[in-house]
C-alpha cells in the first residue's frame, strides 16, 4: 500500500461528507501539459456556486510541511487548471509555508481522526 494511503483516504472522507453531489477520486492521474500527475485527492462537481475542481494534496509526515511543499502544489495546480488547492497535513504547517499559502490563496488543513496513532497535528 503506497505510502500516505490511510491519510488520502481519511481526506476522501471528508470531501465526500461535505460535497456529497461531487465526483471524488483518492489517489487518481489527471493527464497535464507535460504527461501524467499524481492527485492525492481530487473533487469535481457543482461546488460554491459554480462547477469546480478541487486538487487536494495530503501530506502524512512526522514533521510540518514546509513552503517547497507549497511551491510544488502550486505548478502543478497551475498545470492542472485546478479552481481550487487545499493542501492537508496532520503534522501541521511551518511559518513560512502559512505565509506563502495566503498569499497564494492555497487552503491549509488538517485532518485529525480521534484517537488515531496516524495523526501527529502541532501547533507552530
Amino acid at each position: 500500500m503506497k505510502k500516505g494511503i490511510k491519510y488520502q483516504n481519511l481526506v476522501g472522507s471528508i470531501m465526500k461528507a461535505l460535497y456529497q453531489s461531487a465526483d471524488i477520486k483518492i489517489n487518481s492521474i489527471i493527464k497535464g501539459p507535460d504527461g501524467c500527475r499524481d492527485i492525492d485527492v481530487e473533487v469535481r462537481g457543482n461546488l460554491h456556486n459554480g462547477k469546480k475542481f478541487l486538487f487536494i494534496e495530503c501530506k502524512d509526515w512526522n514533521k510540518p510541511v514546509g513552503i517547497c511543499v507549497l511551491d510544488i502544489v502550486d505548478s502543478k495546480s497551475r498545470d492542472l487548471n485546478a479552481d481550487e488547492v487545499i493542501v492537508f497535513s496532520n503534522s501541521g504547517f511551518t511559518k513560512e509555508a502559512l505565509n506563502k499559502a495566503l498569499r497564494l490563496n492555497i487552503k491549509l488543513c488538517s485532518a485529525l481522526k480521534n484517537n488515531s496513532s496516524d495523526v501527529k497535528i502541532k501547533n507552530i
